[in-house]
C-alpha cells in the first residue's frame, strides 16, 4: 500500500508529466473531447439582407437591433446584409429602422419582428417599405 505522501502526489507527477508531453493543443483538444465547445450550445448567428420592398435593392445604413443583447445592435453594410453572434433561445425580437437618413434620408418605414429561428434558418431577408408620409 502507498504512504499517504506519495499517494498525494502521484496524480501531480502525472499530470504534469501529461501536460509536457502532450502540448497545450493535445489537452485543449482532450478538453473539447470530453466537455465539447461553450459556444456549441449556447449562441448562435443571426444574419441576413435588408432590401426594398419598392425595388428589391439592398438597403445600406439601416439600423438594426436585436432586442435585450448589449451585442444586438448594428448598421447594415453598404451591401445591406447584417450579422449577429447572440445566445441561443428560442426567438428573437428584430428591429430595422432608417433613423439618422444620412444614407437614405429616413426614406424607409421602420420594422419589427419576432423571428423563430432553426439551424435551416438562420439567414433572413428583409423588406421595407417606403415611408409615404417623409416623401410627400
Amino acid at each position: 500500500m502507498l504512504s499517504g505522501k506519495i499517494h498525494r502526489g502521484l496524480p501531480r507527477k502525472i499530470l504534469r508529466k501529461l501536460y509536457q508531453s502532450l502540448g497545450l493543443g493535445a489537452v485543449a483538444m482532450v478538453f473539447q473531447a470530453c466537455y465539447g465547445i461553450p459556444a456549441d450550445n449556447q449562441e448562435t448567428g443571426i444574419y441576413g439582407l435588408v432590401k426594398s420592398g419598392a425595388d428589391d435593392k439592398p438597403i445600406p445604413g439601416i439600423d438594426v437591433t436585436v432586442q435585450g443583447f448589449k451585442s444586438g445592435h448594428e448598421r447594415t453594410s453598404k451591401d445591406g446584409y447584417f450579422s449577429f453572434i447572440v445566445p441561443r433561445q428560442k426567438s428573437y425580437i428584430l428591429k430595422f429602422e432608417d433613423v439618422d437618413g444620412s444614407y437614405n434620408g429616413g426614406l424607409f418605414k421602420s420594422k419589427e419582428l419576432t423571428v423563430t429561428l432553426t439551424d435551416a434558418s438562420r439567414s433572413l431577408d428583409i423588406y421595407l417599405d417606403l415611408d409615404d408620409e417623409e416623401t410627400e
